[in-house]
């Protein structure tokens, strides 16, 4: 074999050499994105998981709020409780007109509902 054909053989193993490398390069750091990709799976997952617990507690909050405040309303209005505070005074009567607005509403919607039969 002349030097011309050597070099050739070993330019060709170098490539052979430098492919399997660029392989096994390549299959490093797909293994690298897989597991950073599963990392931010399981941390989203579980930034959802408390926000999911959050939203349920709100809500839980909000209903609680709510049914301490018609317990209450209906004390004050069966005068089983009295608090002289004007902004409770205001909320009442603000919760009583919006009830007779709902209460005149629905008989509308009964009204219209049984002249359309």
């Amino acid at each position: 074999m002349n030097s011309t054909e050597n070099k050739s053989t070993e330019n060709e193993s170098k490539k052979s050499e430098h492919k399997s490398d660029g392989k096994e390069n390549w299959t490093v750091r797909l293994g690298e994105l897989v597991s950073v990709c599963q990392d931010e799976i399981k941390r989203t997952t579980e930034i959802g998981k408390r926000m999911l617990t959050a939203s349920k507690t709100n809500t839980d909050l909000h209903e609680s709020y709510e049914a301490l405040g018609r317990h209450i309303c209906d004390q004050i209005r069966k005068e089983k409780l009295t608090l002289d505070d004007s902004e409770v005074s205001r909320l009442i009567e603000k919760i009583g007109d919006c009830e007779k607005i709902l209460e005149g509403l629905e008989k509308e919607v009964s009204e219209i509902k049984e002249d359309s039969n």
